[in-house]
């Protein structure tokens, strides 16, 4: 389950949960999300104002897994989460998270960008039977809106994000000038939360 803040001022979103995490029942304890944990202290972060939510609720196994398939699965507790505790800023760690999030595909070229999340699902923008538009719901008298979730969030429930590579890409490679322009995204991701 998420971890971390209950009024945090950021959420990260990670993609999965690693073998250790669960078997420990705690977000960020180790794997590629404890070198982002020990990046934020380094940074003079707030951590009692930062909360861990992962998009999967648990341990993929030892294959290979599609965590894109699996938080579709799993997404509504992310968005449940996110309505009971909104941050000031979402991190999705990684281009599955990102993802789940919004219509973006790739962590790689939105990384370290200020977005907007704008509530699940983002369809809710486009589609007319979701905002309640179309003859048949007006007649109907339906709610506009998810069904678990209720309404749009509209403007005021608008949440900045600014995704991250997954600190195993970064770390994954010996270039210093990559892990270094990645740092400095995790720096205006925390500047865009604190202003």
């Amino acid at each position: 389950k998420p971890s971390g803040s209950d009024n945090p001022l950021i959420t990260v979103v990670l993609d999965s949960v690693s073998r250790g995490e669960d078997a420990r029942n705690e977000l960020a304890a180790e794997g590629s999300a404890s070198f982002l944990r020990k990046l934020f202290e380094e940074l003079g972060f707030d951590m009692s104002r930062v909360r861990w939510s992962p998009a999967t609720r648990c341990y993929g196994g030892a294959q290979k897994q599609n965590f894109s398939t699996k938080g579709n699965w799993c997404r509504h507790f992310l968005v449940d989460d996110l309505l009971r505790h909104p941050p000031k800023l979402i991190i999705p760690i990684g281009t599955a998270a990102l993802g789940l999030l919004c219509h973006k595909s790739s962590a790689q070229d939105w990384g370290g960008k200020l977005l907007t999340y704008r509530g699940w699902p983002d369809d809710w923008l486009t589609d007319k039977e979701f905002c309640g538009e179309t003859a048949e719901v007006a007649k109907a008298d339906r709610i506009c809106g998810h069904p678990l979730f209720g309404p749009p969030l509209g403007v005021q429930g608008r949440i900045p994000m600014v995704p991250l590579q997954a600190p195993r890409m970064i770390y994954g490679t010996p270039n210093p000038h990559v892990i270094n322009k990645w740092k400095e995204e995790v720096e205006f991701a925390h500047e865009c939360a604190t202003q």
